[in-house]
């Protein structure tokens, strides 16, 4: 794990209404996460060597939970993948 100093806001955004005062406003949504390393102090996880592996619960069924991303309106499912 690294820490990282914060680094201020990403230039030339403040033109796209992304400045200090909109940065987390609903419009910004997909901006405010790429960007958030650069706006406040942050550590960056780095992926394991040895990955554990997660235990499967039976009877929980993934197709039956349903999202929709609200910045596209599109639905979000899962895919089930083979183990």
């Amino acid at each position: 794990m690294k820490f990282h100093k914060a680094q201020g806001s990403p230039v030339g955004l403040d033109a796209l209404d992304y400045g200090d005062n909109a940065w987390d406003k609903p419009w910004n949504q997909y901006r405010g996460q790429i960007s958030s390393a650069e706006r406040m102090p942050s550590y960056v996880l780095e992926p394991s060597s040895k990955p554990a592996p997660l235990k499967r619960r039976e009877g929980f069924v993934t197709d039956t939970i349903s999202f929709v991303d609200k910045l596209t309106g599109r639905p979000i499912a899962f895919a089930v993948t083979p183990h």
